[in-house]
């Protein structure tokens, strides 16, 4: 049984002795870095639903192809009008 307990005895407790190991100046810090009900509801209304979201990733995948698309028809272009005479 001594074994089992033995790292309590070396535990740190807050110089303001409330037994958790945090000192209340921690505590406090810790308290007002957490977030209210007000901070939840305006990343709720921010977030977008799943159906948003890939239509979203749809859209951004077609732009893509039709960027490397004109990036080829430039080169094509670039490239028949150094060729020419």
């Amino acid at each position: 049984m001594k074994r089992a307990t033995a790292h309590l005895k070396n535990k740190n407790i807050g110089e303001s002795g409330n037994g958790n190991g945090f000192k209340d100046e921690e505590i406090k810090a810790m308290l007002e870095e957490k977030a209210g009900k007000s901070d939840f509801a305006m990343l709720n209304q921010l977030k977008t639903n799943k159906s948003d979201t890939e239509l979203m990733m749809k859209w951004l995948e077609l732009m893509q192809k039709q960027l490397k698309q004109l990036s080829v028809i430039q080169t094509e272009v670039a490239g028949a009008l150094v060729q020419r005479p």
